[in-house]
């Protein structure tokens, strides 16, 4: 029942934020805890096999440990974006620098610590490891993101899918709690842990408790507005309901189609027939697109009625 999701999240906030220290010291209790504590619909026997494939060490991906790290430099940068590059420092952690001195590159990069401070530690968002006015450090997700990762491993289980779907709600849903916007969600801002649970990322071109968002969703993920008016929960609903497309469809909506195409496609709410999407994400994705959702907890509402 939602009730029942939305106070075992709490809960769960609470448990976390008080075994940090403890964590740190026991790594593989934490790791355990981890591994065993996600809601009832997880496969935890496809968890535990996943592990062993990948021969993690117990603690590891809690610790974010320091082993070998190098400075941030040409060779170890692992990602460029419009406001960042990342580094990869050592096998468990990455580093976010601002991609250039300028002014919007500066305040995004302390945009996205901020946010990381605000949010804390949570099962369905990044984990940090250090954060400063310049530069956040992040764990190191050798899975990637989910995007490269549906297209890397299609088709996924039925299974694997819905989990997925539903890791995208709970996600915006807690930023939602913290009054955060995103402002450009898309399945590569979501990323893939060592469970095959999500975690999502990305808060440099977010909106915190009103601020100005610097960013701006890409078309596919757009819904058709005034682009000088300020993101809005509506407007990241509806990138949302791409995104869960994402999942079910493995590529992007409309994907292919020129932009402006798109842009007029989604303007007279002509959208990709979801015929071939199981219920009830059909008609999930289908709201989210026609804005007939105040909030992310109506979704996990309707979830609760299937």
């Amino acid at each position: 029942m939602y009730w029942l999701y939305k106070l075992s999240s709490h809960i769960w906030a609470l448990l976390n934020r008080s075994l940090a220290v403890l964590s740190r010291l026991f790594g593989p209790l934490n790791a355990w805890l981890w591994s065993h504590s996600d809601h009832a619909s997880d496969d935890l026997e496809e968890r535990a096999e996943v592990t062993k494939e990948n021969d993690i060490q117990p603690g590891e991906r809690e610790l974010g440990l320091v082993c070998g790290e190098e400075k941030p430099s040409h060779q170890n940068k692992i990602s460029h974006g419009i406001f960042a590059t990342v580094h990869k420092l050592s096998d468990c952690r990455v580093r976010k620098v601002p991609a250039t001195s300028d002014i919007y590159d500066q305040t995004a990069i302390r945009t996205e610590s901020r946010i990381y401070r605000h949010l804390g530690e949570h099962p369905r968002i990044l984990q940090t490891l250090a954060c400063g006015d310049d530069y956040v450090d992040l764990l190191y997700m050798k899975n990637g993101n989910l995007e490269d990762y549906l297209r890397s491993h299609h088709p996924a289980s039925s299974k694997v899918l819905r989990r997925f779907a539903r890791q995208t709600v709970e996600a915006v849903d807690f930023i939602y709690e913290k009054e955060i916007v995103h402002s450009d969600l898309a399945a590569r801002q979501f990323l893939v842990d060592d469970f095959l649970d999500l975690r999502l990322s990305d808060f440099g071109g977010s909106s915190i408790q009103g601020s100005e968002a610097l960013g701006l969703e890409g078309t596919t993920h757009f819904l058709p507005r005034d682009d000088t008016l300020l993101n809005t929960i509506q407007s990241d609903i509806f990138a949302l309901g791409s995104t869960i497309y994402e999942i079910f469809c493995g590529k992007r909506p409309y994907e292919g189609k020129q932009d402006d195409e798109i842009h007029n496609l989604f303007k007279r709410s002509i959208f990709p027939g979801l015929g071939a999407i199981e219920e009830p994400w059909g008609s999930i994705i289908a709201k989210c697109w026609n804005c007939q959702y105040n909030s992310t907890n109506d979704i996990l509402l309707d979830l609760s009625y299937s």
